[in-house]
């Protein structure tokens, strides 16, 4: 009977032992696999932190190129507004040599160069703003 009854302890001893084993085991599996967990979580906080400076960076570039488009187009609405001002002294120039003669013709030339240089400016500053 006793040793049964020690069997029997010893039994229950041994179950007890092997579910500590067992639960020691499943916490140290929970434990590598949350460090594991952890870890990648880092390194994606690590990249997202990279993603945002990039992001950062690239609205500032944004910021300047929006801000050199609107000076590229005031610059465009000054030549216009140059042009059209050189395009009224000439068509006035033309009256004026329609009607009062000869001596305006020199007037009438350099007037004429100075539409056509305001042209060519108006161009290149409507190439610089398109390849914006």
């Amino acid at each position: 009977v006793v040793a049964r009854m020690l069997h029997a302890e010893m039994a229950h001893c041994f179950t007890q032992w092997a579910m500590s084993v067992e639960k020691w085991r499943s916490e140290r599996e929970e434990a590598r696999v949350d460090a594991e967990r952890e870890q990648h979580l880092e390194a994606l906080r690590g990249e997202m932190s990279s993603q945002e400076e990039k992001f950062a960076t690239q609205q500032d570039k944004f910021a300047t190129i929006e801000e050199r488009l609107l000076e590229s187009q005031a610059s465009l609405s000054e030549e216009r507004e140059r042009v059209k001002a050189l395009e009224d002294s000439y068509a006035s120039s033309t009256a004026a040599l329609e009607g009062g003669g000869v001596q305006h013709e020199e007037a009438l030339e350099t007037h004429r160069q100075n539409l056509d240089q305001a042209r060519a400016e108006k161009a290149t500053v409507e190439e610089h703003l398109s390849a914006l």
